[in-house]
Parts: C-alpha cells; structure tokens; sequence
C-alpha cells in the first residue's frame, strides 16, 4: 500500500470533481492520474458516487477509547495514533 498526503480539503464524491481526474473521450468518460485507470459515466449529474477502485480514502480518527475495537491493549491504540500522527504531519 501506498500513502501519500493530499492538499483535499474533503473527499470528492465522484470523479468529476476530483483534481486527480481528468476527462477523455465521449462525456462522462474519466481517466484516473494515480491509478492509470479509465472510468465512464461520472460527469452527468446525478453523479455516481466514486468508484470502489478510488484509491483515495479519509484520514481515519484516532482511537481515543483506551482500546481498540479489534484489540484489548492500549499498545495497539498507541501505535494506531502514532500512525496517524505520522500521516498528517502531528
């Protein structure tokens, strides 16, 4: 998996109106600039909500619960809040 920080205020709901896309061939054909991949039909309103092979994704909250969902110690939040420190610059 690859990570990198973009300067999206939100995430776009559909690739129209995502920086990262941008349009090619017939109307509401769409070529992806991080996946190398084309997409058709997200321009007409109602937009298609992003596709499932969207590589982005939001910053996840950090666990403030003093366990985890999935684990019971607090070594795991700890390390899960350090990750997301280390994604947005904290």
């Amino acid at each position: 998996m690859i990570i990198f920080k973009t300067d999206l205020e939100e995430l776009p709901p559909c690739c129209e109106l995502c920086p990262y896309s941008k349009p090619y061939g017939l109307v509401g054909d769409r070529f992806c600039k991080i996946t190398k991949a084309y997409f058709t039909g997200n321009v007409k309103p109602p937009y298609k909500e992003r596709p499932d092979e969207c590589p982005l994704r939001p910053i996840p909250e950090k666990s403030l619960t003093g366990n985890s969902d999935y684990y019971q110690w607090g070594d795991w939040e700890d390390g899960y809040n350090a990750c997301i420190d280390e994604i947005i610059g904290e």
